[in-house]
């Protein structure tokens, strides 16, 4: 009885430990997601497509994500292409920095922009003068201190 407990806990754990590799390596992952593009389905095919976008777009491989994203809807990667492209977020800080009169908001978006680019001491100054332009403001209060103390 003990030994019919032992092998299917081996089996269950041995199960759980290629399902977290093929989730982890991420050539295993894409091919997967590819072989979905193939489905018949219409609405799958282009769900795994879309899929394979955000994966190519979190590794920062823009250029792969680019060729997939042709045949994607805009609307669909939008708001993470504007979020983490670097083409996009170079086009943002450029407005922001040339903007005048900016608000706490901007200042946030400024910083929060410069941080992703590697501008960490730019990044500083902007959230200082959010904290100065809005004090009151928890989140840029707590944001402003953690930053500062660092």
């Amino acid at each position: 009885m003990n030994l019919k407990k032992i092998i299917v806990a081996l089996i269950l754990s041995v199960i759980l430990i290629v399902n977290f590799i093929s989730v982890v390596y991420h050539p295993q992952l894409i091919n997967t997601l590819k072989s979905g593009i193939s489905s018949l389905s219409v609405g799958d095919n282009y769900y795994y497509r879309l899929r394979l976008w955000y994966l190519f777009a979190a590794d920062n491989d823009w250029q792969t994500a680019n060729k997939i994203g042709q045949s994607l809807d805009p609307l669909d990667t939008k708001n993470y292409r504007l979020a983490h492209d670097p083409a996009e977020l170079k086009k943002n800080l450029n407005n922001l920095v040339f903007k005048t009169n900016k608000t706490a908001q901007d200042w946030l978006e400024l910083g929060r922009v410069q941080y992703i680019v590697g501008k960490i001491d730019d990044a500083k100054t902007s959230f200082a003068q959010a904290h100065k332009l809005d004090p009151v403001n928890v989140d840029i209060s707590r944001l402003y201190f953690e930053l500062s103390a660092n």
